[in-house]
């Protein structure tokens, strides 16, 4: 939300106020799933847009948008990033196997994390 004035002017609608586009939900798990397969089955349930490609050098699926905001909409740092327990992977979605009880969060970065609490380098 504190960087509303970078983000393409285009998109701004698509921002709520509140900057959640899905508040905290208890999902079900089903054992093996991954944060994609997760991330997939909420947002269909939510009919909330998601965009993806499959990246094959990293042999996982990289999320390009989520309810119309993508990568490079808040400047050439900017796109999706999840995070586990409040620790971010420095692996694609789909090959994190997720165990019963964790939390997920998808955030969208201006920053390449630093704007969301990501804290290192990768």
């Amino acid at each position: 939300m504190n960087n509303l004035s970078e983000l393409d002017p285009d998109k701004l609608e698509l921002v709520p106020t509140n900057g959640v586009i899905l508040a905290p939900t208890t999902v079900t798990f089903y054992e093996g799933e991954s944060v994609f397969d997760v991330l997939q089955r909420v947002c269909k349930e939510n009919n909330i847009h998601l965009e993806f490609s499959w990246t094959p050098i990293y042999n996982s699926a990289y999320i390009e948008g989520i309810h119309n905001l993508y990568e490079f909409d808040c400047g050439a740092l900017s796109g999706w990033m999840y995070r586990v327990n409040g620790w971010y992977p420095n692996y694609g979605c789909s090959r994190y196997q997720l165990a019963d009880g964790e939390v997920v969060e998808w955030r969208f970065t201006c920053d390449l994390g630093e704007d969301v609490g990501r804290e290192g380098s990768w």
